[in-house]
């Protein structure tokens, strides 16, 4: 206390670090918009590392009433999205669904050169046609629809 009182001696911050500048080098508490951007960063991750599922609710009547349930605004939302069809080709037997394009890609690199070449302009849902036929699946065990093939319960193996 001295040295402040005599005024001899140069005022130094205490606070100060030794290269001049004025606070210490310190960890800095982490802002909230940086703790914001990490935390969104690691929801990103997280989220394109699952897969996507949907839940769809369903209202049981336009007035959000319990106990009241309307048959007909409940199949109208359904119908709208395409939970009809859906039950309708699960019903059927036909409940493994694969993309003409996924088969496409998953055998087509897989042939020889020679024949490559013979399916060069042919489309996935041809493709897809000639494999099984080549195959030898039973064509009772699936069903071909406009973008995608449709096999019946355990028949998807062969």
């Amino acid at each position: 206390f001295n040295m402040f009182k005599q005024g001899t001696e140069p005022a130094v911050d205490a606070t100060a670090s030794p290269s001049g500048g004025g606070r210490p080098k310190s960890r800095a508490k982490p802002s909230v918009c940086g703790t914001f951007t990490t935390q969104m960063n690691a929801l990103g991750s997280l989220l394109e590392s699952t897969t996507c599922s949907f839940v769809r609710c369903i209202k049981p009547n336009p007035q959000m009433k319990a106990g009241l349930f309307d048959p007909k605004y409940v199949l109208e939302q359904l119908r709208s999205l395409g939970i009809v069809q859906t039950c309708e080709v699960l019903k059927s037997g036909l409940p493994t669904r694969i993309k003409f394009s996924d088969i496409d890609s998953q055998y087509r690199p897989h042939l020889p050169a020679q024949v490559q070449a013979m399916f060069k302009n042919v489309k996935s849902v041809d493709f897809t046609h000639a494999i099984f036929w080549a195959m030898q699946i039973d064509p009772n065990a699936f069903q071909r629809g406009k973008t995608r093939v449709f096999f019946k319960t355990g028949k998807v193996s062969v």
